[in-house]
């Protein structure tokens, strides 16, 4: 009798131990076939990145920058610094080659525009004519200029509608219409005086002593034509002193005594030409 018992209480342990193992089983199954949890889920007290963050500003838009990238292209202390703050809508920074490092330039005053046509400053108005460039607005035909170098900014375009700016003067000894005058200037937009990030309509490209072209950069120009005479630049800035916009100019003067130059204008936060200014000495 007393065997049978131990009997049946083996087979309960024996049972009980099936069944304790047959749960765990199930309990490691169900555990395996849980979904992964996401890694956002898992760090759902962490800070979300937040998506309205204004874009950092590139480029030029300090005098930090602007020294910082002048720094790689130029040797500075070839430069006097005669920069200038204001409290006002722009900082002006302003670098000139210092007196006993300045040389002349060999600058050919040849400008050969997007549409083929090609002039030599100075240029005479008439020859502009023949060329395909004739003034941009009909009140300029009568205009007359008193002898003794006056001038007169003078805007031309082709039959494209594309337009540059120019600098007519009279370096005769009488009175005389435009047409009998010279330009000794030209200055080709690309870009809005007022948004220098708008392109304008009557913008045309332009190639300058050889290689610079609209699409030139600043490192474009400095390799081509080397340290510049002056390097300057202005950060415009709203009423709050929150940056708007850059720009950089860049020149070049064929020599102290005469007024042969070339000047480039460029977006200092973007990085491209708006604007280039070619000027002939006509004395």
């Amino acid at each position: 009798m007393k065997a049978k018992r131990l009997l049946a209480l083996a087979l309960a342990v024996m049972l009980m131990l099936t069944a304790f193992a047959g749960c765990g089983k199930k309990d490691a199954e169900k555990e395996e076939k849980k979904e992964p949890v996401s890694q956002s889920e898992e760090k759902t007290d962490e800070k979300k990145e937040d998506t309205n963050v204004p874009a950092k500003e590139t480029g030029i838009t300090s005098k930090e920058s602007f020294v910082n990238t002048m720094s790689k292209l130029l040797d500075l202390s070839l430069y006097m610094d005669l920069s200038e703050s204001y409290n006002g809508s722009y900082d002006s920074f302003y670098y000139r080659m210092k007196y006993e490092n300045q040389k002349d330039y060999d600058l050919d005053k040849k400008v050969r525009f997007a549409d083929g046509s090609e002039i030599t400053l100075p240029v005479k108005v008439a020859e502009l004519s023949s060329k395909g460039w004739n003034f941009a607005y009909d009140s300029s035909a009568g205009e007359e200029l008193k002898s003794g170098y006056e001038t007169a900014s003078i805007d031309f375009k082709n039959s494209s509608g594309k337009q540059f700016e120019s600098y007519v003067y009279n370096h005769t000894s009488i009175t005389t219409t435009l047409d009998n005058c010279e330009v000794s200037g030209i200055i080709v937009n690309q870009y809005g005086t007022i948004n220098p990030n708008e392109k304008i309509d009557t913008a045309i490209g332009f190639t300058v002593c050889g290689t610079i072209t609209e699409n030139s950069t600043l490192e474009d120009i400095i390799a081509r034509l080397g340290n510049p005479t002056s390097v300057s630049c202005y950060v415009h800035r709203d009423d709050t002193g929150a940056f708007k916009y850059s720009k950089v100019n860049i020149e070049y003067m064929q020599d102290s005594a005469s007024s042969n130059w070339l000047k480039f204008t460029l977006s200092g936060d973007k990085g491209y030409i708006t604007e280039m200014s070619y000027s002939a000495d006509v004395r």
